[in-house]
Formats: structure tokens, sequence, C-alpha cells
């Protein structure tokens, strides 16, 4: 089978975020792109990525990933 995984990254930040509007602010975990394929690709065979602009984010943006099943 195929897994859609989307996550927030583009930058090494794990922690809360200070630019959170949030009160408690939450934590974050975001990963460079090289960094998240490495994980995912432990467990899944990596069949796409794309790094998809975030309006407004400067250095931030949205990785999308299709994943599949490794046999």
């Amino acid at each position: 089978g195929l897994f859609f995984l989307g996550v927030y990254g583009g930058i090494d930040h794990e922690g809360v975020w200070l630019e959170d509007s949030y009160t408690p602010q939450r934590f974050f975990s975001f990963y460079i792109d090289e960094q998240i394929k490495s994980i995912v690709s432990e467990f899944f065979e990596l069949l796409y990525f794309k790094a998809i602009p975030v309006e407004g984010a400067t250095e931030r943006h949205f990785q999308s990933m299709i994943l599949g099943h490794v046999v």
C-alpha cells in the first residue's frame, strides 16, 4: 500500500516554537529535507518528495511525501 505523509520542516528545530501564538506555546519538531528523507527511509520506500513553500514563511516549507511498504 501507499502512505502519504505531510509535515512542516525545512529547518532543524526541536522544542517550543517561540513564534507560536497559542498559550501555552507548543512543542514542535522540524527537520531539514535530508533528515526527514533519511528517517522515513528506515521504515518505508520513499517514492515521492516535494518541498512546498508556505506563504509568509521564509525558512520553513511543507514536506509532502508518498511512501511505500518495504517488503
